[in-house]
């Protein structure tokens, strides 16, 4: 089946953990986006909605809005009940799924966020993008727990290790760091 939507580019998409919807963000071009300048996208201003789909129909389920400019990223927690996004606006936006009210956002980043992550019980998130650093969150009370830095550059890959005491990042500045 083909999804199709009327945004000028899907950058970002996500099952939630019973593949029973997918969740799709974007609203820049890819070659924009992945130029790595330092600069905001040129489709900062403009509103970009989360689209939630039904997997197996591909019927659009609902919209969350909120989002000032391009999604770049999309995570689905474990148990599936929230999702999280994050784009060019550099907050991170929390939803309930179930009803797509929006729980809080979190900001704390400089530049577009491009990659999240979740350990592998769903308590911590980390986000990272174009002002090269890692924050890790504590996601139920929406507190701050570190920054990282070290990447000279946009960062554009996060994963947490599957016993939850590492983290790996990917950067423009063609290193991988843990």
């Amino acid at each position: 089946m083909v999804l199709e939507d009327d945004r000028d580019g899907l950058v970002s998409l996500a099952f939630n953990p019973h593949g029973s919807i997918l969740a799709t963000g974007g609203g820049g071009s890819p070659e924009v986006l992945q130029q790595p300048t330092g600069k905001d996208s040129p489709h900062a201003e403009r509103a970009r909605p989360v689209r939630l789909w039904d997997a197996k129909t591909g019927s659009p389920l609902r919209l969350l809005t909120g989002h000032m400019g391009s999604i770049h990223a999309i995570v689905f927690t474990p148990e599936g009940t929230r999702l999280i996004s994050a784009g060019a606006d550099r907050l991170i936006w929390v939803w309930d799924t179930g009803d797509g009210r929006l729980l809080r956002t979190l900001g704390g980043h400089s530049k577009p966020i491009h990659a999240l992550t979740l350990g592998p019980d769903g308590r911590q998130l980390a986000s990272a993008g174009a002002d090269g650093s890692i924050k890790i969150w504590e996601l139920s009370e929406g507190r701050l727990i570190r920054s990282l830095t070290g990447h000279t550059n946009w960062i554009f890959g996060l994963a947490f290790h599957p016993d939850g005491t590492r983290i790996a990042s990917a950067g423009a500045d063609g290193t991988v760091r843990l």
